[in-house]
């Protein structure tokens, strides 16, 4: 779907996603080891953005900052310090994103797939171009890595500490499991690129548009001083340190962002799938789709249906966390209360379809929702902001929706923060 025969770097990342695998498990299983890192480079990145300046109010560009706040972060986690903080390797990294996005889609819905073969390679040259200037800062990591591991297979007194990141990871599995081409740079490359696309274009999408859409809320509700109460509490009662166990008590601002993905969410289709079996298949209502057909979820027209969410047209932040409360309370069997749960930001439903549903749900979901909980958290701890009159319009192309790029608001450091 996202022309991957075209646009990925090398046919290897095409035919073997390995790589969705070690985000499903092993970035899945150190989010708890990782928080620190999550918290120092988000607090840094947001810092370095949004300015320390108490007395002064600021403009700031909220697309632009937090694509650069999540790049930063996204690769502290892929490719650790200090290539994660380094400038070159951010612009190339983010060109790569943007280019892949845009030129991905055009492949997709403008070529016809006839001619598709023909032209897709072309209109993919600035992509690979993109990727290239990734590689000249990624393979020298690889290669480093590799020398590392080399030395200390040779003399295992060596004292040697193994990265705790997505290459390192990537690495480790194709040791174990004897394929040397895995480990090749420019493979590894490769699927870095490819998961700093999965990791930058969504989480910044989802959270612009969660901030564009808090501070369109009414003031008298002051949404944001309930999302820093929260915030001030949880953080005391973990004795002032961020950590996995904490992130799972800020229930407000999990509730925010999961509300931003429904209210205003990234398009109005989702769940696409393409028809495999050659005699196609027949839908419950009797109708015959046949193969190569793709078949989707109008995602926009469930998150907005009144059968499932009460004033379904409106930003309601809190949304889940009273809707969680009044499940939890009427529980009288412990699986009504784990069902309870079920309004958690992570949680995929039938009727919640934002990070898909069922075992192809987008599988570093986990990350995401630690690494944007925690920035909101960041957020409203150190940062007074001006509510907005009027929320910016997103852009529309076709079902797809993305926030303004260019929009602002105005920020002020708090001169007391956490």
């Amino acid at each position: 779907m996202l022309a991957l025969k075209y646009m990925s770097p090398t046919n290897g990342v095409f035919e073997n996603f390995f790589h969705e695998d070690i985000v499903r498990r092993d970035l899945t299983r150190q989010l708890g080891a990782l928080t620190a890192d999550i918290g120092d480079e988000l607090l840094t990145a947001l810092s370095d953005q949004w300015g320390t300046d108490t007395e002064n109010w600021k403009d700031v560009c909220v697309y632009e900052t937090v694509q650069e706040i999540v790049t930063r972060t996204s690769n502290r986690l892929i490719v650790g310090l200090p290539l994660c903080r380094n400038a070159a390797y951010l612009r190339a990294i983010k060109a790569f994103a943007q280019s892949f996005a845009i030129h991905s889609s055009v492949i997709r819905v403008l070529i016809p797939d006839l001619l598709k073969p023909l032209l897709a390679p072309l209109v993919a040259i600035p992509t690979q171009l993109n990727s290239r200037k990734c590689n000249k800062f990624v393979i020298p990591l690889v290669q480093e890595r590799l020398a590392a591991m080399k030395r200390k297979q040779a003399d295992p007194e060596l004292k040697y500490e193994e990265p705790n990141d997505l290459v390192q990871w990537i690495l480790n599995y194709a040791g174990a499991r004897e394929q040397a081409a895995e480990s090749e740079p420019a493979n590894v490359a490769a699927r870095i690129v490819i998961l700093n696309f999965a990791a930058i274009h969504t989480s910044t999408f989802s959270f612009t548009n969660t901030l564009f859409d808090l501070l369109s809320t009414d003031p008298a509700a002051r949404y944001v001083d309930q999302l820093r109460a929260e915030a001030v509490t949880t953080l005391g009662d973990a004795g002032g340190v961020w950590s996995k166990a904490a992130l799972a008590r800020l229930v407000k601002a999990d509730s925010a962002i999961r509300e931003s993905l429904r209210y205003t969410g990234l398009g109005g289709r989702g769940l696409i799938r393409e028809v495999m079996p050659k005699e196609g298949i027949t839908l419950p209502s009797g109708q015959w789709v046949p193969q190569g057909t793709r078949v989707g979820a109008p995602i926009e027209r469930i998150h907005h249906d009144e059968r499932y969410y009460d004033h379904a047209d409106a930003y309601e932040p809190l949304r889940f966390v009273e809707k969680g409360e009044k499940e939890r309370e009427g529980a009288r069997t412990t699986e009504e209360y784990l069902k309870s749960k079920t309004q958690a930001l992570v949680t995929t439903s039938d009727t919640f379809v934002a990070f898909g549903h069922g075992r192809h749900a987008c599988p570093g979901r986990f990350f995401a929702a630690q690494e944007l909980k925690l920035l909101l958290a960041f957020i409203v701890l150190h940062y007074d902001m001006e509510p907005l009159a009027v929320r910016p319009p997103n852009l529309y192309v076709s079902d797809f929706t993305a926030p303004p790029f260019k929009a602002t608001i105005r920020v002020r450091r708090r001169a007391v923060s956490l």
